[in-house]
């Protein structure tokens, strides 16, 4: 129905995750909680009238953003191939977020949540669950702060559960439009295996990504190398977690609350029944992925 919308009204009509002042638009929210505006010099009152039963009118007179979100939105979604030319050395970082509700009070959330952040951010809404925070550096820095103890905080504070993605720190000049739909396009893509994780980061995202593309062909020879292990869930689990914490025996342990030498023997055991090494580099790249793909 939108896609009709659109066509109908050509260049009269525009999505965009908030409505907007000063445009001339009526806006209307659309199922997943975007807006779509229509100018009203050809939107006749039986057009309205029409609209408004199948879609939800959006009836503030007017909209008030800060001028620096305005240009951000503009940026991101209208704009999207625009080079942004900036100061020398400037970088900049987008953390999606997603919320397992919806946020009723927006402002009382992005001022809880800018001040958690050690610099100045953006943070834009794209419906009342999703968004992104946009963070500038000066220079090819990463963060020092702690994200997880930044979601601890938030999800105290407002009681719903959420993940955060960091995508990566990008030096100016660049499309920041395009880069920010490409690892929004990632982390909605990666959310359903990573669930239980409330920080995504790239390092994890990218096994997931490149599983996504690979043939199923590949993935069932992935599959086959765990042959004489496939019904062992508890030991295929204790070897992910294994190789998720850096072959780092002890934090394994601690992380299953289990001892040392139990989880040497299995380790001892998944190498004996694959013959697949994961002490070594090769052979935990190839364990992961096949794990992986036994997974997805």
């Amino acid at each position: 129905m939108i896609d009709r919308l659109k066509a109908y009204y050509g260049e009269h009509a525009v999505l965009s995750p908030i409505p907007r002042s000063g445009q001339n638009m009526a806006w209307f929210q659309i199922e997943d909680s975007s807006y779509i505006g229509i100018n009203k010099s050809v939107l006749s009152t039986k057009d309205s009238e029409l609209l408004s039963i199948f879609l939800t009118p959006y009836d503030s007179e007017e909209i008030h953003l800060p001028p620096e979100k305005v240009y951000w939105y503009n940026l991101l979604f209208q704009h999207p191939d625009e080079v942004l030319h900036e100061e020398q050395n400037c970088c900049i970082q987008f953390i999606h977020f997603s919320i397992a509700r919806p946020i009723q009070d927006k402002q009382e959330f992005e001022e809880t949540l800018k001040g958690l952040y050690h610099s100045n951010v953006v943070i834009l809404w794209e419906n009342n669950q999703n968004g992104v925070v946009i963070e500038k550096f000066k220079q090819m820095i990463f963060p020092d702060y702690n994200l997880d103890a930044v979601i601890d905080v938030l999800i105290s504070d407002f009681g719903a559960n959420m993940q955060f993605f960091e995508g990566q720190v990008h030096r100016l000049p660049m499309k920041p439009g395009q880069q920010f739909h490409l690892e929004k396009q990632w982390f909605k893509r990666c959310k359903p295996a990573l669930h239980q994780q409330r920080t995504i980061r790239l390092t994890s995202v990218f096994a997931h990504l490149l599983l996504s593309y690979i043939p199923d062909s590949l993935k069932e020879e992935l599959q086959h190398a765990l042959h004489e292990v496939t019904e062992d869930k508890e030991l295929l689990k204790t070897i992910r977690t294994y190789l998720e914490c850096n072959l780092n025996v002890s934090l394994t342990s601690k992380k299953l609350y289990m001892h040392r030498n139990s989880l040497q023997y299995r380790i001892e055991k998944f190498i004996e029944k694959t013959g697949i090494d994961i002490k070594n580099f090769q052979g935990a790249v190839t364990a992961y992925l096949a794990i992986l793909a036994k997974e997805g």
